[in-house]
This record gives C-alpha cells, sequence and structure tokens, in this order.
C-alpha cells in the first residue's frame, strides 16, 4: 500500500487538477503574467536565489525515465504548441496536461527503487510494478512523438491534450494485460520489457506510415491501431508461456 496508494492519490489528483485547468480562465491568466512580467520576474529571481541548492538537489534526484518522460513531452508539447498557438490560447494545452505529466514523474520517481535496482532479488510484485510502469510510459511516450510526426493531422491539432489522456489510459490497460501474463516469469526480466516498451513505441510512432486499408485488419474488421495491440500481445503470451515451460522442463 505505501507504493499503491501514493500512485492511485496523485493520478486521481492528476485528473482534478485537469477538471481545475479545463475551468480556468488560462487567457486571462497569462495576460496578468504578462503586464506584470518585470515583478514577477524579480519575484522569482529573488526565491530562485534563496532556495537554489533545493532545486540543485531535487534535479540530481530525478531518474533517467523522468527525464526522458520530461523531454518527450516538451519537445512533443512545444512543437504543437507553436504550430496551433494562432488558432488557440498560447499554452492552453501545456496547462491541461501538466497534472498527467507530474502523476507519471511522480510514479518514475516513486518506482525508481524497482526500475534503477541491480540486486538480483526478485519477486513477481516488483516485477508486475516495472512492467506497469514502463508500458503505460512507452505508450505516454508514442502519444507525445505522435504530436510531432502526424503535425498535419487536423485532429490531433485541435483535440491533443485529450489524444494524450486517451493513449495513456489505453496504454494502461493494455499494460495491465501485459504485466498480468508476465507473472508467468520467474526471473528478472526488466530489459526484455524495455525491449517491448521500445517496439510499441517505434510501432506506433511509425503508424502514420502504414496503408490505412490493410488486408488482414479488414478481413476482421479491425484498425491497424488495435489490430497490433493483439498481435504483440499474442507474441507476448506465447513467449511467456514457451520460457515457463522451458523452466519447467529444466526443473524437472
Amino acid at each position: 500500500m505505501r507504493y499503491t496508494l501514493p500512485i492511485l492519490l496523485a493520478f486521481i489528483l492528476a485528473l482534478l487538477g485537469t477538471f481545475f485547468m479545463l475551468n480556468m480562465p488560462i487567457y486571462d491568466i497569462e495576460l496578468f503574467f504578462i503586464i506584470n512580467r518585470m515583478p514577477i520576474f524579480i519575484l522569482l529571481l529573488i526565491i530562485g536565489l534563496l532556495t537554489y541548492k533545493g532545486w540543485i538537489n531535487g534535479f540530481k534526484k530525478i531518474n533517467r525515465y523522468s527525464w526522458g518522460i520530461i523531454v518527450f513531452y516538451l519537445s512533443g508539447t512545444l512543437i504543437m504548441e507553436y504550430q496551433t498557438h494562432q488558432y488557440s490560447v498560447p499554452f492552453e494545452g501545456i496547462f491541461i496536461t501538466t497534472p498527467l505529466i507530474l502523476a507519471f514523474i511522480f510514479w518514475s520517481q516513486k518506482s525508481s527503487d524497482y526500475l534503477l535496482s541491480i540486486d538480483n532479488a526478485y519477486s513477481s510484485s516488483d516485477g508486475f510494478k516495472v512492467d506497469l510502469f514502463l508500458i503505460t510510459t512507452a505508450f505516454l511516450v508514442t502519444g507525445c512523438i505522435s504530436l510531432i510526426t502526424e503535425i498535419n493531422n487536423v485532429d490531433l491539432r485541435g483535440f491533443w491534450p485529450f489524444y494524450l489522456f486517451f493513449i495513456s489510459v489505453y496504454g494502461f490497460i493494455f499494460s495491465l494485460t501485459y504485466s498480468e501474463i508476465s507473472l508467468q516469469f520467474k526471473v528478472k526480466h526488466k530489459n526484455y520489457t524495455l525491449c517491448f516498451s521500445a517496439i510499441i513505441v517505434l510501432l506506433y510512432s511509425l503508424l502514420f506510415l502504414f496503408p490505412k486499408h490493410n488486408f488482414l485488419f479488414d478481413l476482421v474488421g479491425i484498425e491497424p491501431f488495435y489490430g497490433l495491440l493483439l498481435i504483440m500481445i499474442g507474441i507476448h503470451f506465447l513467449i511467456c508461456f514457451m520460457s515457463n515451460m522451458k523452466r519447467k522442463t529444466a526443473e524437472n
């Protein structure tokens, strides 16, 4: 509970924060900062000088997974904001999605002991936590990259903050299935999950290059976005099943 409850609360607060941002007069707030930028800058400078040691120590504690989330998020959202700022309130999308990203960073920091550990000791619960975080984060990263690769997608440009929420929730559901299947592994398999995460990011970042109509997917009446997930989860199940059978054979 010391691991699960804080993370659950973080995402609940992120959801509440998002609703709060959606109902905030973001334009008026930005206008206030622009009008009062000089005194605000001086105030922030004074606070920064008084607390710089704490900031430096805080940055040092950020793990590489959190930095990866930050870099991909800022890269995707800033490029999208640059392309759409003429048609919407500047940085509105960033304000809306910031609670979600902060929740992911909190999750990453909370999982540092599991993600960065080189200890050979392994438990199924540890593996489940690592798998759940890595696969869900892979979908978030994919969403951020899509903001760059599909910059000309009119629908995405209009609703990209909600797309990040959708793909994060969808990724979490997929990662639950993946993690449950991975319980068949009885050894540490973080590298395997990292490779699987990289494949997810690669495939879905390049999905826009795939033909919209594929004979196999059209035959079963399913879109490539969902079809690829079914194929990957099927392959993952076979790998876990074969690994489990091999382990049992070796034990006998």
